[in-house]
């Protein structure tokens, strides 16, 4: 199954994806609620404007653009860039390999791998396991009430 540009999300839309391995090869506009259960890969460009309820897996190969809402309690493996402009939760597993920027909030209260870099230009609370062996930038607020691993800080 895919989802792209002509089949973008609407506000006041709801998708539930209960498909293994839907794709987003080019472009793909949520303003409304995307529901992941099972998997999801993004080769091309998701842009979030509305809200993503993830319980299943994410990989983003290309680039995930959040400007509103992104709830992880599964798997999101980021191999390309994920840009969060708003408001990242997550309580599962977030690995990131590629770049990951925060210009606004990043809330951790399950496990974040850093492997690439990770750009940290407002708040990050952590409140579960930070393990970095990439390179965090941080040029404002770390607040820690958890574990944070560090190979480079």
């Amino acid at each position: 199954a895919e989802l792209n540009g002509g089949n973008d999300i609407t506000a006041g839309t709801t998708v539930n994806n209960t498909a293994t391995g839907t794709a987003v090869s080019r472009t793909l506009n949520n303003w409304g609620t995307l529901n992941n259960y099972k998997s999801l890969s993004n080769w091309g460009t998701l842009n979030n404007h509305g809200v993503i309820n993830s319980h299943g897996v994410i990989s983003n190969y290309l680039f995930l653009q959040n400007y509103s809402t992104l709830d992880n309690s599964g798997v999101l493996y980021n191999f390309g860039t994920l840009d969060n402009s708003r408001t990242l939760n997550n309580s599962g597993t977030l690995n990131n390999s590629g770049t990951l920027y925060n210009s606004r909030t990043l809330d951790n209260s399950g496990m974040l791998s850093n492997f690439g870099g990770l750009d940290n230009y407002e708040t990050i609370n952590n409140s579960g396991t930070i393990n970095n062996s990439g390179t965090i930038n941080n040029m404002d607020i770390i607040n820690n009430i958890g574990t944070i691993n560090n190979g480079q800080l």
